[in-house]
This record gives C-alpha cells, sequence and structure tokens, in this order.
C-alpha cells in the first residue's frame, strides 16, 4: 500500500507544473498554486466531493461550542459552489481527482 501511496503522488507531481520566478512574488504565486492543488488531491481520493465551505479544514466557532475540526456543518452538496473547486482541475490534468465530485450526481440520478 504504501509502494502504491507513493507512485500516485510520484506520477500526480509528473502531471502538471506552474513555476513562475523573477520576484519573491512570483515565488508565492507558485507556491500557492502547488499548496492548492495538494489540498484538492488530498480531499478528492474518497468517495464524497470536496465541500465548498472549508474541504478539509473549518474555522473555529468557541463561542458556539465548535472546534477548528468541527464536521457536523451539513451534509448537503451544492453544485453552485462545490463545482468551483473543481474547475482548475481540468486544466492540470486531474480528471481521476473530479470522478467523486460526478459519482455523487450519477449515484443520485434515480432521486431526479
Amino acid at each position: 500500500a504504501w509502494g502504491k501511496h507513493q507512485d500516485w503522488w510520484e506520477q500526480f507531481w509528473q502531471r502538471s507544473t506552474v513555476k513562475i520566478s523573477g520576484t519573491p512574488e512570483a515565488e508565492r504565486v507558485t507556491r500557492a498554486y502547488e499548496l492548492q492543488r495538494y489540498l484538492n488531491a488530498c480531499q478528492s481520493r474518497g468517495r464524497f466531493p470536496i465541500k465548498f465551505n472549508g474541504g478539509l479544514f473549518t474555522v473555529a466557532h468557541q463561542d458556539e461550542g465548535w472546534g477548528p475540526d468541527y464536521r457536523l456543518w451539513g451534509g448537503s452538496y451544492w453544485i453552485q459552489n462545490g463545482r468551483l473547486s473543481y474547475w482548475p482541475m481540468l486544466m492540470d490534468g486531474d480528471f481521476d481527482l473530479m470522478l467523486p465530485f460526478f459519482d455523487l450526481y450519477w449515484r443520485n440520478l434515480p432521486l431526479a
């Protein structure tokens, strides 16, 4: 399993690259691209798609009794918000990461 995991990540990072250099600001753009792509990959390899309102991370609301890892904020997947996480994947070639998004709607098509 560990070998497959390592192979997957190695192939993932070979699929798409954006390297901007020249100024510190340009290098921050490259770093932001890499971090966002990494987060999308971490969130998109399960059965369910990325949640639009925080993904892996939520915001702490101590005054309401929530901690920074609160997960009971709802089971709804709203296409108008969720789709925004998936547009960059088209250009990155990360089509496999889009499957949970499409599968959610495919599995629920009989309800429509």
